[in-house]
């Protein structure tokens, strides 16, 4: 058991005074156990030396009847011996060592007292209190060794200290408890009253006091107050009563709470009876902000009201921080002001215990765009349209923080032109793009056609490299003839891109043209031509003109004997009756009808050979590209009677001209 109380020995069982010639004693208490041993502790009217003291403790373990013999730091002296084993009888062995000691020229008696006061750094240690808030709680002290014996309290290891002021007088009771269920063994000791704090460490001694009861025994409560202590439990529960007669107001009471079983846990304060209240106002109220906050915003600190009218609030933190007021705040907050803010208050002479609250100030994010655009484009910088050189600055919302957005905005002359589509007829295989750039080099595009063409099959081009200046697109199959748009995206070698629309219609092919004859031009109906189509509206075109009222589904010329034009070029625009879309067909190169004169064969190879049949005189040969240009001449016979094809793939009109003076066209395609 770890606790024995003290039980007042009567006079009869151990003698009060010893007359020694060295030291003299008076019996201060006694307890005797039923195994015949008795603890007596006793004062000396000398201070013995340290030297002393450790002699007299290795000599007194070679006595049979001595079990134990302790010094403290004051004149007290504890010793446990067999029941017959007197004062008196100690008192004896003690001068007998001591006639030993005097022989050897060491320090007997020490001429410095005790020190009566507490350490600084224990003044410093003590917090402020109060009984009245029962929000108020504190965390235990572990792993810190303690003073021994104090007062009634047998141990004082991992010490807390704490002070009350009086603000009502009177009696009161205070209940110190564990607010952890199932933890810690506190004891306490209190002193008091004192006028000030700053009095009470000057008096307070950490000194044990044998006669000193728990107040948990019978008439423990009522041996107190005892000298300056107010009141002492060493008992094994979680909480403990504090007990005050008779307070006035301004008096100051330390109190220290001690943890038995090293446990950590919360402590609390709470007044359970009598008419004495203790001041709350030396206890500094919580602090806190408005953290975390960003970058340039404003800081708010903020302290709980004191209960006392006239508090001073001191405000101490980062890069210099101070403030005298209860809310201070900082505007335009920066990193610099980030850290650990410190709340004091000090009211009617009383300085409150410190608090503390972090802040965190996040820093704002930076970015910075480089924009280059061609001249008379528009830049969307958030909400504002740029056209002309420039720097902006904008505060773009965040998540956590904003960012600052820093736009370098520059224009530079960049035009496109002549990005037109070649001639798309619907039996291509490609469409080509052809342009041409006044300022710069094309170096990559992308392509994002309209909903029209992506449902005909068309797909968007990621970014591509140019090679040369042209851009070839391959044509969905069987892409219906139609009006489509494609937005080219360009980037230039000197870092500008542009966007550009690009309008191009696919055409009818030309094979939905038939010739009948030389005088009549037919477009196929839906049994004859590829897509299907239905026809009602129709126009006639030559090289580009209409032909005025021809609106039939064919072009006749020979009601007065004339005949095609051989050198021209035709084309229909009928009207699809499905949707109503009017589009024209590519033209269509004729010739004069030969039953006798063909080309074979007409889809060839590039560089492969034709031969003319039927041909029974010199004739020439005349290739030109879809463009009209010409490509080739060349002089053939009944006997040489055939001529190489193109060596690029494409569409190209031959026109064979006899020696006696017929011409004749055929088309033919170069895989």
């Amino acid at each position: 058991m770890r606790r024995f109380f003290m039980i007042f020995c009567a006079l009869v069982l151990c003698f009060q005074t010893g007359i020694i010639a060295q030291i003299s004693a008076t019996l201060d208490a006694e307890k005797t156990y039923d195994n015949g041993t008795r603890i007596c502790y006793f004062t000396t009217d000398k201070l013995l030396s340290e030297q002393a003291k450790d002699f007299l403790q290795q000599q007194a373990v070679q006595n049979k009847n001595i079990l134990r013999l302790s010094f403290y730091e004051d004149k007290t002296v504890m010793f446990e011996a067999v029941t017959d084993f007197t004062l008196d009888s100690v008192v004896n062995v003690i001068n007998d060592k001591l006639k030993i000691l005097s022989t050897r020229e060491v320090e007997i008696f020490s001429n410095t007292p005790p020190p009566r006061s507490l350490p600084q750094n224990i003044c410093d240690q003590i917090k402020p209190s109060c009984s009245d808030n029962t929000d108020e709680t504190y965390w235990s002290v572990k792993d810190q060794p303690g003073y021994g014996k104090v007062a009634c309290a047998n141990e004082t290891k991992n010490p807390a200290w704490f002070y009350i002021q009086i603000d009502n007088p009177g009696d009161m009771e205070i209940l110190m408890k564990s607010v952890n269920v199932g933890k810690g063994d506190i004891d306490f000791v209190c002193w008091g009253p004192f006028n000030s704090k700053s009095e009470a460490c000057e008096q307070i001694e950490l000194v044990a006091c044998p006669t000193c009861p728990n107040n948990t025994q019978p008439g423990g409560t009522s041996f107190y107050p005892h000298d300056k202590i107010t009141d002492c439990s060493y008992s094994g529960n979680s909480y403990e009563t504090l007990h005050i007669k008779n307070a006035q107001k301004g008096q100051t009471y330390v109190i220290l709470i001690t943890n038995f079983e090293n446990q950590i846990f919360q402590i609390n304060f709470h007044k359970i009876s009598g008419e004495a209240t203790t001041d709350c106002s030396i206890i500094t109220p919580p602090a806190s902000s408005n953290s975390p906050v960003c970058e340039g915003e404003t800081l708010e600190l903020y302290a709980k009201t004191s209960d006392t009218p006239n508090a001073v609030y001191n405000w101490s933190g980062p890069n210099g921080f101070t403030s005298n007021e209860q809310h201070p705040v900082i505007e335009n907050a920066t990193p610099a002001n980030a850290g650990t803010y410190t709340l004091v208050i000090t009211a009617d002479g009383l300085t409150g215990d410190p608090k503390t609250t972090d802040v965190v100030i996040n820093p704002l994010n930076y970015r910075t765009d480089n924009i280059v655009r061609c001249k008379g484009e528009t830049y969307n910088f958030y909400g504002e349209q740029i056209t002309e050189d420039c720097t902006r600055e904008k505060r773009v919302p965040g998540t956590v923080c904003d960012t600052i957005v820093t736009l370098n905005f520059k224009t530079e002359i960049c035009n496109i032109i002549n990005f037109t589509p070649e001639e798309i007829c619907a039996d291509y295989d490609k469409m080509t793009v052809l342009f041409d750039i006044s300022n710069g080099t094309l170096t990559d595009y992308t392509a994002t056609f309209d909903n029209n063409a992506i449902v005909e099959g068309f797909e968007n081009i990621e970014k591509t490299a140019v090679d040369g200046n042209t851009i070839e697109i391959t044509l969905p199959k069987d892409v219906k003839p139609n009006y489509y748009s494609v937005t080219f995206e360009c980037w230039f070698d000197r870092g500008l891109n542009q966007k550009i629309d690009v309008s191009f219609d696919v055409l009818y092919p030309s094979s939905i043209i038939t010739q009948r004859w030389n005088d009549v031009l037919a477009l196929k109906n839906e049994k004859f031509n590829e897509g299907d189509y239905q026809f009602t509206n129709y126009e006639w075109y030559k090289n580009d003109e209409i032909i005025p009222n021809e609106n039939k589904s064919y072009l006749y010329v020979g009601a007065n004997g004339d005949m095609l034009d051989f050198n021209a070029v035709y084309r229909a625009r009928p009207t699809r009756l499905d949707d109503n879309v009017q589009i024209f067909t590519c033209g269509a190169v004729i010739g004069q009808v030969d039953a006798f004169l063909t080309l074979h064969p007409q889809l060839v190879q590039a560089g492969q050979q034709i031969v003319v049949k039927n041909i029974t005189q010199p004739s020439k040969i005349s290739v030109f590209n879809i463009l009209g240009l010409p490509v080739g001449e060349y002089k053939i016979s009944q006997y040489a009677n055939s001529f190489s094809a193109p060596p690029i793939a494409g569409t190209y009109s031959v026109i064979v001209e006899t020696e006696n003076g017929k011409r004749y066209v055929e088309k033919i395609l170069i895989q």
